[in-house]
């Protein structure tokens, strides 16, 4: 899925001309907040079956996850506590953090850790419910045992930088956390956008420049290098 081109979408109509460090910033959170979804949401697709024929259930609509999760979470709790496997535990994260209650995924995906010490999911969960809590260097462990687990998982190296980049204002290693993910993901359009807005946010316009080159080499229909291009050449 490309994350940039969808959110572009969203904002199509914006005079990128006027566009200020700010509203860069609210567009990085955007594509952040679409990969932790999309991941929600994967991973409830995928792990509903097995827990709607546990609970004795019709299998929900993935567009309806959230609400499904919301309808049985006192199930989900029960069956946790009665079985204490790394499945049940891994649904039960994944609908605490779904409906907002981040402490408890944060406890869950803990257990969860115990069981299946190698678990991208339950790393992630953990990383993000911690991150939400203003955790963040606990966020940031997560994200880079999920890194370690998974090098190519590429929105662990844009949350990693994310946290960095705005909650923790280090620039340096943001812009390190996306050119490591290129390293490991080089043919990633995205990644090269993000550090060219994380290069212009700290004032170098010349490297953010090039990356957006870069991404254009990649793909030259990206929809939000060749406007950002266009601006700094100005």
């Amino acid at each position: 899925m490309d994350m940039i081109k969808r959110e572009q979408k969203k904002t199509e109509g914006v005079n990128l001309e006027k566009q200020t460090v700010s509203s860069k910033r609210k567009y990085v959170k955007m594509i952040v907040l679409a990969l932790v979804v999309a991941a929600i949401v994967a991973a409830g697709f995928f792990a509903w079956p097995k827990i709607a024929e546990k609970l004795n259930q019709p299998k929900p609509a993935a567009t309806n996850a959230i609400d499904q999760y919301k309808q049985d979470l006192k199930d989900l709790k029960k069956q946790a506590a009665t079985s204490g496997s790394k499945e049940d535990l891994q649904a039960l994260g994944i609908a605490q953090y779904a409906t907002g209650d981040q402490a408890g995924a944060i406890e869950t995906y803990k257990k969860q850790i115990e069981k299946e010490p190698n678990s991208i999911v339950a790393h992630s969960g953990l990383a993000n419910a911690l991150r939400d809590q203003k955790n963040f260097d606990g966020a940031i462990e997560e994200y880079k045992k999920v890194i370690e687990i998974s090098p190519i998982d590429i929105s662990a190296y844009v949350n990693l930088a994310s946290v960095y980049q705005y909650q923790l204002k280090q620039m340096d290693k943001a812009i390190e956390a996306y050119k490591q993910g290129i390293e490991k993901n080089p043919k990633s359009d995205d990644l090269y956008v993000l550090l060219g807005l994380a290069y212009e946010q700290n004032g170098d316009n010349e490297s953010a420049k090039t990356s957006y080159e870069k991404a254009l080499e990649l793909d030259e229909n990206n929809a939000a290098a060749k406007p950002a291009l266009e601006r700094l050449n100005q």
